[in-house]
């Protein structure tokens, strides 16, 4: 992505959009990257990393900046995403919002945060108290897995394809899949791509969900004609998955 004002600006509204009208990343990623048609698929996927990337270094982010987690103004956004390119090794514009962003500067803020996990990972007092409550020793590996790229994971809409049909349309576009054992409907996306854009996706043959989340409807249990009641659901792709089989079932989702 090049480090043109309207692309940092995608990002910081992006940002924007999360954390102040509570939207979920990926729509709210989405929501902007509709806004220009214009951008190339390099820039769209530059939006995107970064976007995420902020999310999950937020409270780091600000730490280095010395402000509040909750400091939305548009300067502070455009500041702390110039951090993050710093900290990615990329070279900064001449602009008022990053003056005194050295390297030196970052490198001294970052090496301070590396003390105490919960800056160092990035993560609310709160959570990682429950994580040491809950997970003792083991809390230090699974938050640093936590804060890995999560690779792309689709989930095929069974009842309008199939993993082989799915595939092969696919390919022909430059996207290559790859089965996940154990996951019947599951497939790892080989390369990231811009997803939304393709018909396949705004048709219903997919939808991006996540392996691990994959894998909480299979272990409900859950049969047709069955009353299902997801009651902790954000976006409904487990709602979406227990009634994608196929076959009907009464099927309440609480929470989407």
């Amino acid at each position: 992505m090049k480090l043109h004002p309207s692309l940092l600006s995608a990002v910081t509204d992006t940002i924007h959009l999360i954390f102040h009208d509570k939207k979920m990343a990926d729509k709210a990623i989405q929501q902007v990257l509709r806004s220009n048609k214009k951008w190339g698929s390099r820039d769209r996927a530059g939006i995107a990393e970064n976007c995420y990337e902020m999310v999950r270094w937020w409270r780091m982010l600000h730490f280095i900046n010395e402000t509040r987690v909750d400091n939305l103004h548009p300067q502070t956004l455009l500041r702390l995403l110039g951090i993050l390119l710093r900290m990615k090794g990329v070279d900064l514009p001449d602009w008022p919002e990053f003056k005194g962003l050295s390297r030196t500067y970052i490198k001294s803020k970052y090496d301070l945060a590396q003390s105490t996990r919960k800056i160092r990972e990035s993560l609310p007092d709160w959570l990682d108290q429950i994580g040491e409550e809950e997970l003792g020793d083991s809390w230090e590996a699974t938050v640093k897995a936590l804060n890995e790229t999560a690779p792309l994971t689709i989930r095929i809409n069974t009842i309008k394809t199939s993993f082989a049909s799915l595939a092969a349309v696919l390919s022909r576009k430059g996207v290559k899949l790859i089965k996940i054992e154990g996951l019947p409907d599951a497939a790892l996306v080989a390369e990231r791509s811009n997803l939304f854009a393709l018909d396949e996706f705004k048709d219903g043959l997919f939808e991006i969900q996540d392996a691990g989340s994959q894998l909480i409807p299979l272990m409900t249990g859950a049969k047709p004609g069955l009353r299902v009641v997801d009651a902790c659901a954000g976006a409904g792709g487990k709602s979406l998955q227990l009634a994608c089989d196929g076959k009907p079932r009464n099927h309440h989702c609480h929470g989407c």
